[in-house]
């Protein structure tokens, strides 16, 4: 009998966790719809009526990193409600726009699920609507969530994509995975900002 309620108790929490992992899916796959289609509506206005306001949980651009199948909308802010949604701009970091580092955070089960591919040499992506901002990855590293020293100011413009590790750890993983790369190309899309077109950039 008590193993019965038992094998019962298990199935339902099953069948409840499953629920809840199918609607955080569903609600990231909404969102990025809903912002991908506002960020591509926003590229084609005339660059002198773009909004360029960063605020809380909205968009910052679009991170695409070809060589691991990843190609999403990044929300500003690391809050759990940001990160179940979109890669997150940690705040208090630079912006692409910046000279300085951009920190991004990530849910490794989610939207940086493939960031264990990536290999240093290869391309970094960032397209906000001032400019696109092409990174080379640096380094790789795993680190303890104590290395808050990495998300600090650089001297140069840089990226910093974080995220959880190991990938497939079962609950809450116990380090952190760190892509660093330089800039080392920007299209500038609205010309009252600075441009470092066709410039090597090292960090």
């Amino acid at each position: 009998m008590l193993l019965s309620i038992l094998k019962r108790a298990l199935l339902l929490l099953g069948i409840g966790a499953l629920t809840y992992a199918g609607a955080l899916i569903a609600e990231s796959y909404v969102m990025q719809r809903y912002e991908t289609l506002k960020f591509d509506r926003a590229l084609a206005s005339p660059a002198d009526i773009r909004a360029n306001a960063v605020i809380t949980g909205g968009p910052i651009g679009r991170l695409t990193i070809p060589s691991v199948g990843i190609s999403a909308i990044v929300l500003e802010g690391d809050d759990d409600s940001t990160l179940n949604v979109a890669p997150g701009h940690v705040p208090g970091t630079s912006l692409p726009s910046e000279d300085g580092n951009v920190a991004i955070a990530g849910h490794r089960d989610t939207f940086f699920r493939n960031l264990e591919r990536i290999r240093k040499g290869e391309p970094v992506t960032l397209t906000t609507l001032q400019g696109v901002y092409q990174y080379q990855v640096d380094s790789l590293e795993v680190v303890d969530p104590s290395r808050i020293d990495l998300l600090k100011p650089s001297g140069s413009p840089t990226v910093t994509l974080v995220t959880c590790y190991p990938f497939h750890f079962v609950g809450p993983a116990p380090k952190r995975f760190i892509v660093r790369g330089h800039l080392v190309h920007t299209q500038m899309l609205n010309k009252s900002l600075k441009r470092y077109q066709g410039r090597a950039i090292r960090g």
